[in-house]
Order: structure tokens, then C-alpha cells, then sequence
């Protein structure tokens, strides 16, 4: 059977729950960064000077499967 959603908390309604690294940013919903009212949750990647936004989650595949 294939698997699918192995990411965890993809949608970032959890925060950071299923991520880990550097300079985490997933509070913000996409409206506050376009202004577009909308809800949806996003992770912020800034720019700014001597921070570097790192995202890293950990999956994994059950009984993986060679080619066919």
C-alpha cells in the first residue's frame, strides 16, 4: 500500500509540532505577508541579517519498495 501524508503538521496549523532547526517562524497566516485575507497558515523564510530560516522534519517510509 502506498503511504501517503508522512509529513507532519504540513499545513502549519500546529505551529512548528513536526519541525525542528533554526529561526522557526510559523505563526503567521499568508494574509499577513500578501493581504489577501487569507487564513492559511505559512512558514516566514525571512531575510533578514545573520538569521537563516532552516526547516527540517524527519519521515518514514514503511516497508520501502525497490523499482518495479
Amino acid at each position: 500500500m502506498t503511504q501517503s501524508n508522512i509529513s507532519v503538521n504540513g499545513t502549519f496549523d500546529l505551529g512548528n509540532t513536526g519541525w525542528s532547526r533554526a529561526d522557526l517562524e510559523t505563526d503567521y497566516t499568508e494574509n499577513a505577508y500578501l493581504g489577501n485575507g487569507s487564513a492559511n497558515r505559512v512558514a516566514e523564510m525571512d531575510g533578514r541579517s545573520g538569521q537563516t530560516t532552516g526547516m527540517q522534519q524527519v519521515v518514514t517510509i514503511q516497508n520501502p519498495m525497490g523499482p518495479i
